[in-house]
């Protein structure tokens, strides 16, 4: 209960007063063999990190741009997995369904 209890303060950023960064960020979900990723807003210097349902991190990539489209092929077994995005400008997380 304390586990989801602290992942949903972390997920939901419930202390948070700010204007959500990332905000025009859009996810293509279920995802396959990518994550694929559409943006009008240009972002530079993200990090992406994709984590299982355990915490597992699966990938972390540094000093990424995003601008229109981004795609990241990803070899998924199917199930419930966490995409962060953050930079100097905040952090958002995404929950991705795997089918």
């Amino acid at each position: 209960e304390n586990t989801i209890f602290a992942l949903n303060e972390i997920l939901n950023n419930v202390f948070a007063v700010q204007e959500q960064a990332f905000a025009d960020i859009a996810v293509q979900n279920p995802i396959s063999n990518s994550i694929n990723l559409t943006s009008s807003t240009v972002y530079t210097d993200v990090q992406i990190s994709l984590t299982d349902i355990s915490g597992k991190t699966i990938l972390h990539l540094d000093h990424q741009a995003i601008q229109g489209s981004y795609q990241l092929p990803v070899n998924l077994t199917r199930g419930m997995y966490f995409l962060t995005l953050s930079n100097e400008t905040g952090k958002i997380t995404k929950k991705l369904i795997r089918n």
